[in-house]
């Protein structure tokens, strides 16, 4: 067989696995794998919005799946009344919707007075693939922004659609929140210390006065 038959399969091969490996992440909207990066964070897209749309937004949802790993910690935060508020650590042991009833208003301007509503999802530490030495990935799939009856605020484009990576001090000190260096073991962004995993159910119960409400999803 000629060298170039054979390089030609193995392009097309690679060609193949390539197209699996979109298909199998097309409709992710965020993902992180290990803990090169302290943070990867996705700005929650309100284009089409205006402003009195933002105004009605009561809740921001957010869909995560643990695709191999078995623990994840992060946040949802925004601009709320012109300053950053967080809704504070989730920490997540299975696929769940985590929902932060929002403390206030989306609504905000940037420093030349323009209509400027920002929001983002970030995820932090990410264990390890169980029972193995090789990452594990999270992923977020879906983000909603609710009015006060459940209802979606939605433009005619959809908000499913991602964005660039948000890179730290774009926003109105979100870098605050955001952990130390990752050096092996899940660390608190807002003390340093190291987190212990617990199980979702815990999890949910601490987080019941923080804003935080845990959703179980099945695949």
């Amino acid at each position: 067989m000629k060298l170039t038959k054979v390089f030609a399969g193995v392009a097309a091969a690679a060609v193949a696995v390539s197209s699996l490996a979109v298909s199998a992440f097309a409709d992710v909207l965020m993902s992180k794998t290990g803990n090169t990066s302290s943070a990867e964070k996705y700005a929650i897209p309100f284009t089409g919005l205006t402003e009195e749309q933002v105004a009605t937004v009561k809740t921001i949802e957010a869909d995560v799946d643990l695709v191999d790993t078995d623990y994840v910690n992060g946040t949802i935060g925004g601009n709320i009344d012109g300053g950053w508020s967080t809704n504070g650590q989730f920490e997540l042991n299975e696929d769940v919707t985590v929902t932060w009833e929002l403390p206030g208003s989306l609504v905000s301007y940037d420093a030349d007075g323009n209509f400027a509503p920002y929001a983002e999802v970030q995820f932090w530490w990410v264990n390890n693939i169980p029972d193995t030495e090789d990452e594990g990935t999270v992923a977020l799939t879906a983000v909603r922004l609710l009015d006060a009856d459940g209802n979606e605020v939605l433009p005619e484009a959809a908000i499913g659609e991602s964005t660039d990576t948000v890179e730290p001090g774009e926003t109105e000190d979100p870098s605050d929140i955001l952990p130390g260096e990752s050096s092996g073991s899940p660390v608190s962004p807002d003390t340093g210390v190291a987190v212990t995993v617990i199980p979702v159910a815990l999890a949910a119960a601490a987080l019941a006065t923080t804003g935080i409400v845990l959703k179980k999803r099945s695949k």
